[in-house]
């Protein structure tokens, strides 16, 4: 990494916010990209959380209501987003 330019900065390279921004622009994806991803991984934590709550219901099974519990944390974890 160079170091950085701005001598105000007070870091001693520089990279985070800029380089990203760069790099993202660099690779060619278009600007819906990062929206379909975000459905997409709804849609997933979703589905997952519909077929514990059909398995939990129907077995009683302990597994399946961890599997249900770990969904539920990752859906208020995108909430939180």
């Amino acid at each position: 990494m160079s170091k950085c330019k701005n001598k105000k900065c007070g870091k001693k390279s520089c990279g985070s916010e800029e380089a990203i921004r760069i790099d993202a622009i660099g690779l060619g994806l278009p600007s819906w990209f990062p929206i379909l991803m975000v459905v997409c991984k709804l849609v997933l934590i979703l589905m997952v959380f519909i077929i514990a709550s059909f398995q939990w219901g129907y077995t009683k099974d302990v597994l399946w209501q961890c599997i249900w519990s770990l969904s539920l944390i990752k859906l208020v974890e995108l909430s939180d987003e």
